[in-house]
């Protein structure tokens, strides 16, 4: 449960800053989860990817013992 919780959260009550959000927007990301469920090829092809925004995010879950989020699952392919 705490999971979903987490991963519904938007972008913008992270506390990552507006530009952080501005370019998740860009992507047509707008939650935790938007990002989680992206299968990363998909996710470094959008147009505004970056490795400091995707370095950013993966600080943000690690800070918060949710990096176990952005490991393949079920419907989520490594590549």
């Amino acid at each position: 449960m705490k999971d979903n919780l987490f991963l519904e959260k938007p972008l913008s009550e992270t506390g990552l800053g507006r530009s952080f959000c501005m370019k998740g927007e860009r992507m047509g990301i707008s939650t935790v989860a938007d990002v989680c469920r992206l299968p990363p090829a998909e996710l470094i092809a959008k147009k505004d990817f970056s490795y400091h925004w995707l370095a950013v995010f993966t600080s943000y879950l690690e800070k918060n013992d949710m990096l176990h989020l952005l490991q393949p699952g079920p419907g989520r392919s490594s590549g």
